[in-house]
């Protein structure tokens, strides 16, 4: 992921951009193609408020395709080999544990995993 930037047209600053490829919501989750590169940029509002936004990719960043609020996480995991869903989606994306992230957020719970 590329580093800090100013976005002046969205009054935030961009701390991190970059590709990851998001699960989607559990009822189509060992669906693979339901599972969709997206480009990712985590916004700084203020001191307190950062939301991770995604878009379809780095041109199409004037039309969000959704958010995810980073004060609304409950659980944040980096290397979820614990989670019972760590099996299917090592033998599905043949990863590396330090490639995936595991956020709960709100009512939503997502698997974002780096290409490199």
């Amino acid at each position: 992921m590329s580093s800090i930037q100013k976005n002046p047209a969205m009054g935030m600053e961009e701390i991190r951009t970059g590709y990851l490829i998001k699960s989607p919501p559990s009822n189509k989750f060992k669906s693979l193609r339901s599972w969709k590169r997206r480009f990712f940029v985590l916004l700084k509002r203020n001191e307190k408020e950062h939301t991770l936004t995604y878009f379809r990719n780095a041109n199409d960043r004037d039309k969000p395709l959704g958010s995810i609020e980073i004060s609304q996480i409950s659980v944040l995991f980096c290397s979820p080999q614990s989670h019972r869903k760590w099996r299917w989606i090592q033998k599905t994306f043949k990863c590396s544990p330090d490639s995936v992230l595991f956020i709960q957020a709100a009512d939503r719970q997502y698997f974002l995993i780096d290409e490199n």
